[in-house]
């Protein structure tokens, strides 16, 4: 302690460094803390009442009172926030400390995103997840690699009003939410130039508008995953797999193909899907599942489904020898 005591702020000085040196050392803080009193405090605090202040540390895990004096006249949150021990460290006790929330809205509220910002990161969350500790704790452990302890729930919902009466609201048109997304490429899909003409025609890639089956964000998946599989671009030899094709094992009637490259199919086509486990809960629905193949000596993780009905995996017939008449 550099700066030393406040005058009057002792106890409530030296109570902070105890539940600093619980944080860093619990072993053996008890120790710390009476060599500190003894060799960084003017005036020491009796034998009697560090003894007090140790049993008052003990009984739960403190954090800091940042917000009372004298320690909030010399705190430097952007400081003590990076710290080991400090307010966000590793040591234990720190409850989630969100500094800011933002909020993007369409004009009829239809869509409703929420920003947190806690230790300088920006993290999306759903409303349910800002109002459940629980939930935002496990981000936290998620986005952060961290695991801060939870508050009395009505303490948390006073918190959660005072950021609420200072969140920055942002308008977000209306075809900006994952439904307008949706409702606009699938408008242009069905209004466009090829229509079906009969109802065989949805076989040759044509939306037909009596049938509303392929309406659904699934049926659309499906439909984009038909595309995906049995697309120009398809691998002839399993190693192709490693190139973005989707590959047909015909002995098994199955393609396999790698997440990632379905994912950049779908962007491609400018298809908003819910999340990435709704398309793999999608790829289950349709008997899709999970494999690991070795290719050229390393592990490759891969989905397979059953090979569409249409599935056209024949080569074309080429003459061996060609005549050309002039």
């Amino acid at each position: 302690m550099t700066m030393g005591f406040p005058e009057g702020g002792r106890n409530s000085s030296l109570f902070n460094v105890g539940v600093y040196f619980r944080k860093k050392n619990p072993d053996d803080w008890q120790e710390d803390l009476m060599k500190f009193n003894y060799e960084h405090v003017g005036e020491p605090l009796p034998a009697t009442e560090i003894n007090g202040l140790i049993k008052a540390v003990l009984k739960k895990d403190y954090a800091y009172t940042c917000k009372q004096p004298p320690i909030c006249n010399y705190c430097e949150r952007s400081k003590c926030i990076k710290r080991d021990y400090g307010i966000g460290g590793i040591g234990g006790g720190a409850t989630i400390e969100i500094d800011a929330i933002t909020k993007y809205e369409t004009e009829n509220r239809s869509s409703v995103r929420w920003y947190i910002e806690v230790q300088g990161e920006r993290i999306e969350v759903t409303t349910q997840q800002l109002l459940d500790q629980r939930q935002l704790q496990k981000l936290c452990v998620e986005k952060l690699n961290k695991c801060p302890s939870t508050m009395p729930a009505a303490k948390w919902e006073t918190r959660v009003n005072e950021l609420l009466t200072t969140v920055e609201v942002i308008q977000d048109p209306d075809d900006a939410s994952p439904q307008g997304q949706f409702e606009k490429i699938l408008d242009s899909f069905l209004t466009g130039k090829v229509q079906a003409r009969q109802k065989d025609e949805i076989m040759n890639g044509k939306p037909c508008i009596q049938d509303p089956d392929d309406a659904s964000p699934q049926g659309q998946f499906e439909k984009i995953l038909d595309s995906f599989l049995t697309g120009k671009v398809q691998a002839r030899q399993k190693d192709e797999i490693m190139n973005g094709k989707p590959w047909h094992d015909s002995d098994e009637n199955k393609v396999y193909f790698r997440s990632e490259d379905l994912f950049i199919f779908l962007e491609s086509r400018r298809f908003r899907y819910p999340s990435q486990h709704q398309v793999w809960s999608w790829l289950r629905t349709l008997e899709g599942d999970r494999k690991t193949f070795r290719i050229k000596s390393k592990p490759v993780k891969v989905w397979s489904v059953p090979a569409p009905e249409f599935y056209d995996d024949e080569e074309l017939d080429v003459p061996s020898t060609v005549v050309e008449d002039f």
